[in-house]
């Protein structure tokens, strides 16, 4: 992801991280052809951190989007609470071009996580690219159909600071 799809996705972290609360635990994974952990699963009792390592992040080379998936699906399984939601929240183009990008094995993949308490909800900014460059149906509908999992398109359009 690069240009105006990028910005756009820092722009929806930045807005996450500030409807955070001390009580809420948030991990940082980026993913490119590779997955970095910029700051691992910790209550957002300082959201300056966060938002700093957000506007870090750049545009770099294929979409590993499993791995980084998964990278944040551990984050968040280190620290499964029962008793509250533990959930990947996955801002994406939507491409999987690197690593794992079979939709029917991503999608059992999803679905044995959500089993063990871990649920994903993917947010596929797709407004900004031209109609030949938006993800696959497949991957869409895959991560639609999944139970646990949903996905959303972010529209292009203002978000709130």
């Amino acid at each position: 992801m690069s240009g105006g799809k990028l910005s756009y996705a820092r722009k929806a972290a930045r807005f996450l991280v500030s409807q955070l609360t001390a009580s809420d635990r948030l991990a940082l994974v980026i993913f490119d052809h590779e997955v970095s952990v910029l700051m691992s699963s910790q209550p957002v009792r300082d959201p300056q951190p966060l938002l700093g390592a957000i506007n870090t992040i750049h545009s770099g080379g294929r979409t590993a989007l499993f791995d980084g998936w998964l990278a944040g699906a551990l984050q968040a399984a280190e620290h499964l609470d029962p008793a509250a939601l533990n959930r990947v929240l996955l801002l994406s183009d939507g491409k999987a071009n690197r690593g794992l990008t079979d939709t029917s094995e991503i999608a059992a993949k999803v679905a044995g996580l959500t089993q063990r308490g871990v649920s994903t909800s993917a947010f596929l900014i797709t407004q900004l690219a031209p109609r030949r460059a938006r993800p696959s149906r497949s991957l869409v509908q895959r991560y639609r159909s999944d139970r646990g999992a949903q996905c959303d398109p972010i529209p292009e359009g203002p978000l709130p600071a």
